[in-house]
């Protein structure tokens, strides 16, 4: 699939249940390391490298060294995990991107402001649309944003919250729905 062009992707995945985004990904890492196994495995193993760089350093700061651990060793050991990090297959992808929300979501639920929205909304849109599993999660995550935002009686950010988490979901649920 991704030795077509993007166009021909985009109509080859349509009649898919996958969504073009994770051969866009694929695709681009073959246009810069070309189209081998080399670069396939890598697509797959470089979520794994972003996941095992923000456990060693953003995880550490944000929950400490212990969760850190935890995570590296969960990471790299379980079957499943160490299986998908050399499948060319979507699911790193899907649980990176579903983790990056996952910690937007406490950074604004921390501290509301425009740069963790933002960072909210791109790794939502990330998370709804590399895999239909990974939608569902990220509807739950919006879910709990906003009864965080609603415990903590801060109103304006229910409804931003509500607003984003729509946003960002509507495009890909239709996505969804029309390839069902």
């Amino acid at each position: 699939v991704v030795q077509h062009s993007f166009s021909e992707i985009v109509d080859i995945a349509s009649g898919d249940s996958h969504s073009p985004f994770y051969y866009f990904i694929v695709k681009c890492f073959c246009e810069v390391f070309g189209y081998n196994d080399w670069a396939y495995q890598f697509s797959s193993f470089f979520p794994y490298l972003v996941l095992m760089i923000l456990s060693l350093t953003l995880v550490r700061k944000w929950f400490g060294i212990e969760v850190s651990v935890l995570m590296s060793v969960m990471l790299s050991v379980v079957p499943v995990s160490v299986n998908y990090i050399t499948e060319v297959r979507m699911y790193e992808w899907a649980l990176m991107f579903v983790f990056l929300l996952t910690l937007s979501a406490y950074a604004f639920c921390q501290r509301p402001n425009v740069v963790n929205a933002v960072l909210l909304v791109v790794c939502g849109l990330g998370s709804a649309y590399i895999h239909l599993c990974a939608m569902v999660s990220a509807g739950a995550i919006f879910l709990a944003v906003i009864v965080v935002m609603f415990i903590r009686r801060r109103i304006l950010f229910v409804v931003i919250s509500g607003a984003l988490s729509f946003s960002v979901m509507l495009p890909s649920w239709g996505a969804v729905t029309t390839r069902m």
